[in-house]
């Protein structure tokens, strides 16, 4: 842990032992886990006021599930992260943060997957197994039976989860921001980072509102990672995605999509849909994972038009989410940062060691949230995770650095 000097300097606002920028939902976790670390001196950077829907943490709800099919070594890092979110956090908070709903994965043989997984399905399964996971197979009729509002076809099946659910992801954020300002850290929001240089032993990250010194600094900016780091522009995709909340053409049916598992679908185009939280009006929330490339964060087009509702709900809401109309309620966008496997990067940069990199996560990150905030935080002060998070280092891309 590298503890700096004096609290000012020249040209120096302030001087702190970790800086986290970005206070999304990785960068929030990361402040808390740091802000709990006595005399740790922790600076949170956000240049909106979070949680917001500029990024990749919003829209009310986030999928959690117990075995994830993107890959195994996830599984101790979305079961770390329910214990912070169910226990320590909410009850430090008195915050609901998570809703066990159970969780639903609709396969069907022969389709291909998504997020660089040849049958998500299957590995859902051999997740489960391998941690023992309680899971059962539901067929078309089971699922019809209990869930009446899902409707599966000939020749899919379903894999059903007692143990998932979804968190409630804008009070995710704020339960660890509020915590983190009440552990000492320091959050300053609406100031956008310009720079960061390595000092040699630290870095100074130079903002539109001043400047800091810090040992070391954590980069949990998603999208705008490209900008902050430009030597792994390569490595990232950004993608606009869209989140719809259908219509209860059949209000009579909101209790039972209330009570259904979250639910989604293994192949296609992957959709997704959530439990009922907001009532009858509140439409049901409908996504999948048809994205459109975009430059940057700053050209994303937050428009959501007429034809893509119409799309959204002819190819994927119709015939299998029973008395949801064509109509959304609202929608909004959401922005992806993918990398070439769809996994994470969770490591220090090739070239500034005082600079960790973290959060670009594919678009399935937010269930690990907690977790990796707390590696995070232990990578920044002791060097070593309690976890592993070995598989989202950047030596599996050979050498990144040099942008495209």
């Amino acid at each position: 842990m590298t503890i700096l000097g004096s609290e000012k300097g020249v040209g120096v606002t302030s001087t702190f032992d970790v800086a986290v920028i970005g206070l999304g939902a990785m960068g929030s976790a990361t402040a808390y886990q740091l802000s709990k670390v006595p005399g740790l001196r922790v600076l949170g950077l956000d240049m909106y006021e979070p949680p917001h829907a500029q990024g990749s943490t919003h829209g009310d709800t986030r999928a959690t599930r117990s075995a994830p099919f993107e890959g195994e070594e996830l599984v101790p890092l979305v079961r770390r992260s329910i214990e912070i979110y169910s226990g320590e956090l909410a009850d430090l908070t008195g915050r609901h943060l998570f809703q066990r709903s159970g969780g639903l994965i609709v396969g069907r043989p022969g389709e291909p997957g998504y997020h660089n997984v040849e049958n998500p399905f299957k590995s859902t399964v051999d997740a489960a197994e391998r941690y023992g996971i309680d899971y059962a197979l539901l067929t078309p009729d089971e699922v019809r039976e209990q869930y009446p509002v899902i409707a599966l076809q000939e020749g899919e099946m379903a894999y059903y989860e007692p143990s998932g659910g979804f968190l409630y992801a804008e009070e995710c954020v704020r339960a660890h921001l509020e915590r983190a300002r009440v552990n000492g850290a320091t959050i300053r929001t609406r100031e956008t980072v310009l720079d960061v240089t390595d000092t040699g032993g630290g870095v100074r990250i130079t903002t539109d509102k001043g400047s800091y010194d810090a040992g070391t600094a954590v980069a949990a900016v998603g999208p705008w990672v490209s900008q902050l780091a430009p030597e792994l522009r390569s490595l990232f995709q950004l993608q606009r995605l869209a989140l719809f909340w259908f219509e209860l053409a059949d209000k009579s049916r909101y209790d039972a999509y209330a009570s259904m598992p979250r639910v989604g679908w293994a192949f296609g185009s992957g959709t997704y849909a959530f439990p009922g939280i907001d009532e009858p009006d509140g439409g049901i929330k409908v996504a999948c994972e048809e994205f459109t490339e975009i430059d940057s964060p700053e050209t994303i087009d937050r428009t959501i038009t007429a034809e893509e509702i119409a799309a959204m709900y002819d190819r994927n809401v119709a015939g299998r989410l029973l008395g949801l109309g064509p109509r959304a309620v609202r929608a909004a966008t959401c922005m992806y940062t993918m990398t070439p496997d769809s996994r994470f990067v969770i490591d220090r940069h090739p070239t500034q060691p005082n600079l960790i990199v973290a959060s670009p996560c594919s678009g399935h990150g937010f269930k690990y949230s907690a977790a990796i905030g707390e590696a995070v935080a232990q990578l920044a002060t002791t060097g070593t995770p309690d976890l592993d998070i070995s598989a989202f280092g950047l030596s599996r891309f050979g050498s990144p650095v040099g942008g495209r």
